[in-house]
């Protein structure tokens, strides 16, 4: 196992199940990891966007497919968080809570951080 999986894997990334999605192709995860850092600056905006305007249906779809990255990386503890919120939005049709908006950025900025402090030596 490769340092910066090491370093996931402390930061309670669950790098088993991201491999497993990547066919075990180190190479193949790591340039996911990549795009998901390329990615995050747009999706946070986004994420604000809709949260600032609580527009449900572009609210929805970011955390949607949030939940799908992070699943596809094995970010276990935050992708069963994105999936509940997912499920209840879906359940209630209304805009989540305001602590549930900020957890959700918190700890999607949290991960970033952990993916990015994984590639340093």
């Amino acid at each position: 196992m490769t340092k910066q999986l090491r370093k996931l894997k402390s930061k309670k990334i669950n790098v088993t199940n991201g491999l497993f999605y990547c066919n075990e192709n180190e190479d193949l995860y790591f340039e996911i990891l990549d795009t998901v850092l390329e990615e995050s600056a747009e999706k946070i905006g986004l994420l604000e966007k809709w949260a600032g305007q609580k527009d449900f249906v572009g609210y929805y779809r970011e955390v949607h497919a949030l939940k799908n990255v992070t699943a596809t990386i094995g970010a276990d503890y935050f992708t069963e968080f994105l999936s509940d919120l997912c499920a209840e939005m879906k359940a209630t049709n209304e805009f989540p809570a305001p602590q549930k908006v900020r957890y959700l950025m918190k700890h999607y900025l949290k991960l970033i951080k952990n993916i990015e402090n994984s590639k340093k030596s």
